[in-house]
């Protein structure tokens, strides 16, 4: 049973959307920025973008801060944009402008001339998700050379720390600050490290899960979109991401020589692309011909595909995902006869591929109530189910649709193959005779499927489905379908022809002591209650009725009974009745007939009992008694008839001894002492009895009788 709730829950989580970049269009305020110096340096050196970093320099003492990104207010959308620029910080040397979601340092020796320059970025920001491609918009200006500025971006997992790397400017080695830097640009991307700075380096299972890096020397004044695609590697399309860098710089990134002034960068709206298209679709090894597979294919959320002159076969359709974190659910429906693929990208969003196959089934449809059982039983629901036929071969199929289950849709059942075989009563039966894997859609698995379904001669359906999820009784769902029986005393059961398998809903409540009892299809009196005992009408002296105790306790169907209960018993209620599944056999109560006497069920709600002999008691005596125009029996309780003249008040005896304390016509209610009320529950006298007609009444919560 838990494995189920646990499929269920999982089923019904919210897939959460892919993280995207944060602060991607720079609208968030700008904030105050202190370059990275490993704490040597406090101060603001200008100011750059909420959750990201630019490549402003803190310099040495007095020379060499440089605001290297600024806030711009001609944004592509918005009104904000961010721009790097290669400026002089002094002396003639050139500084790198560059905005990253990592941390971004630098380092120099000397003040004329200068010796062991270096800089980048480490570090980035927290990700777990695999998207397609890095998207953006840009400007590019050049003041002089036109070197070439660079698009950088990374995803990995695992760390990478070096040691002793400098971060500060000093005029002398020996006044450089250093700091242990942990994922270093050039080191998660491996790249070459002669001639940079550091020590040694220490890597903890990184993995260089996908990264791009893209160059652009193209001078443009208007916003222009750009689309990179991230190279995955292979080796490590399984693993997860834990972190992703992302680098724009208006100058040759890993290339500190090849740094010119004035070469500016403009940056917005920088976004994560996740694609939800599919890159291979074939039918039968051929491609359809209305297909495309490639990134215009983004722009839609449904496409139709025809393949109205092909009959649908398991496994004919193949599809690919292009999406990296893409993933792919497929249903087919035979009564459509339409195949679909739903793509999830890696954000969350959809991309549906409907098919339209041949339609080769005729669909026969049956509307019944299903009740399910997983341990327990859960609420009724009605459903349909569709018998499928084959217009060219002999071939079967079930589909039971929108199978509700503990409040969530768990989708189709469709089982493909099933043996047919007609019955004596020609009835006819479809069943597999093992486990069909069936795909339910809200388990999000494949799970093994029995169906027993029967079409009685006069087409009605009833049907079993058996899921055994792990092989034990506990973890097997049973379904059943089939007419619904409601056994309610204030409703008259419906009278059907609708036999054989049946599922109840049963809300009745007996009073304490004697009831009488019938319904149509057998059942166990310690079902009612453990402590329950039940007699039966078995003779009849003309002068008395004789009952014998249901020694085997199982209560026939259609079989009028008294039953006792020590305490009042309710099985079921009107918020929570009892389900269960039975078999009835007839909605024709039996007559049980004595010497005169007849005992015999109702299944109607409030049957007027003129005429008719209902039970009561005179003090501890059980006596029948005759009703009147006025008095009720409620469904599924019992009566006499009888042509005797001086039948009224004929006492019931139980093994040679008195049946005392029975309660079952309508109208018993608890009163104030000398009030009586009719059956009715109207009142008709403050002074007890006297005076009064003769018939039955309520008092003080007892019926008594007046003669």
């Amino acid at each position: 049973m838990k494995k189920l709730y646990s499929l269920l829950l999982l089923a019904t989580a919210l897939t959460a959307n892919a993280q995207q970049i944060p602060n991607g269009n720079f609208e968030s305020e700008w904030e105050n920025f202190i370059p990275f110096t490993n704490g040597k340096y406090s101060n603001n050196v200008g100011k750059t973008p909420k959750g990201w970093k630019v490549s402003n320099t803190a310099g040495m003492g007095t020379l060499g801060k440089k605001i290297l990104g600024y806030e711009v207010n001609t944004a592509h959308s918005g009104n904000s944009a961010v721009e790097v620029k290669n400026l002089e910080i002094a002396l003639g040397n050139i500084g790198p402008g560059y905005v990253t979601l990592g941390t971004p340092w630098n380092t120099s020796v000397g003040t004329w001339s200068i010796s062991g320059k270096d800089g980048g970025s480490f570090g980035g920001i927290d990700f777990k998700y695999k998207p397609d491609a890095l998207q953006f918009w840009y400007k590019r200006s050049v003041g002089s050379s036109n070197v070439r500025s660079s698009v950088i971006a990374y995803i990995w997992n695992g760390s990478v720390t070096q040691t002793n790397v400098p971060v500060t400017n000093a005029s002398k080695s020996n006044g450089l600050v250093k700091y242990d830097m942990v994922d270093r640009d050039i080191f998660v991307l491996r790249k070459d490290a002669a001639g940079h700075q550091g020590d040694a380096v220490t890597t903890n299972g990184t993995k260089l899960i996908a990264s791009l890096e893209e160059y652009t020397t193209e001078e443009v004044s208007e916003w222009t979109k750009g689309t990179y695609k991230f190279k995955y590697d292979p080796r490590y399309k399984n693993e997860t991401p834990s972190k992703l860098n992302i680098i724009f710089a208006a100058s040759d990134y890993f290339n500190s020589s090849n740094v010119t002034k004035d070469v500016a960068l403009d940056i917005d709206d920088v976004t994560l692309v996740y694609y939800k298209y599919l890159s291979k679709l074939t039918i039968n090894g051929s491609t359809p011909s209305d297909f495309v597979g490639d990134e215009t294919a983004d722009n839609t959320n449904k496409v139709t595909i025809d393949a109205s002159n092909t009959e649908y076969t398991e496994g004919c359709v193949v599809a690919e995902a292009a999406g990296v974190g893409a993933s792919t659910t497929t249903s087919y429906n035979p009564l459509t006869a339409v195949y679909t693929i739903v793509v999830t990208a890696g954000d969350g969003a959809q991309k549906v591929y409907e098919i339209n196959f041949k339609q080769v089934y005729n669909a026969a449809k049956y509307t019944n109530s299903l009740l399910v059982h997983f341990g327990e039983y859960f609420p009724i629901s009605q459903n349909d189910i569709y018998l499928l036929s084959h217009k060219e071969k002999e071939q079967y199929g079930f589909v039971l649709e929108k199978f509700d289950f503990m409040g969530e849709n768990m989708g189709m059942i469709y089982v493909k193959d099933l043996a047919k075989k007609v019955n004596a009563d020609e009835s006819v039966t479809y069943s597999n005779s093992e486990p069909e894997l069936v795909y339910i859609e809200g388990l999000g698995e494949e799970v093994p499927v029995l169906v027993n379904a029967t079409v009685s001669n006069d087409n009605q359906m009833t049907a079993t489905i058996t899921i055994p999820l792990d092989g034990t009784e506990d973890g097997t769902v049973i379904v059943t379908y089939g007419p619904q029986l409601t056994i309610n005393p204030s409703t008259s059961l419906e009278v059907s022809n609708a036999t054989g398998l049946t599922n109840v809903v049963m809300n009745r409540t007996f009073a304490a002591g004697w009831n009488t009892y019938c319904m149509p299809f057998d059942y166990n009196l310690s079902s009612l209650s453990a402590e329950a005992k039940a007699q039966e009408f078995v003779s009849s002296n003309g002068s008395s009725l004789t009952f014998e105790a249901v020694n085997d306790g199982v209560l026939k169907a259609n079989v009028p009974y008294l039953v006792y209960f020590p305490a009042e018993t309710t099985v079921g209620t009107t918020e929570e009745p009892l389900y269960f599944v039975i078999n009835v056999a007839s909605y024709q109560p039996t007559s049980v007939e004595h010497n005169g006497f007849t005992f015999v069920g109702n299944y109607e709600a409030s049957k007027s009992m003129q005429g008719l002999y209902g039970v009561a008691s005179e003090g501890d005596v059980q006596k029948i008694m005759l009703g009147t125009a006025a008095s009720t029996l409620p469904a599924t309780c019992a009566y006499f008839t009888t042509k005797n003249m001086n039948a009224n008040g004929l006492r019931i005896c139980f093994d040679g001894g008195e049946v005392t304390g029975i309660n079952q016509v309508n109208g018993a209610q608890a009163q104030s002492a000398g009030a009586v009320y009719n059956l009715q529950g109207i009142k008709v006298s403050n002074r007890g009895t006297n005076n009064l007609p003769a018939g039955l009444y309520i008092m003080q919560g007892k019926k008594v009788i007046v003669k």
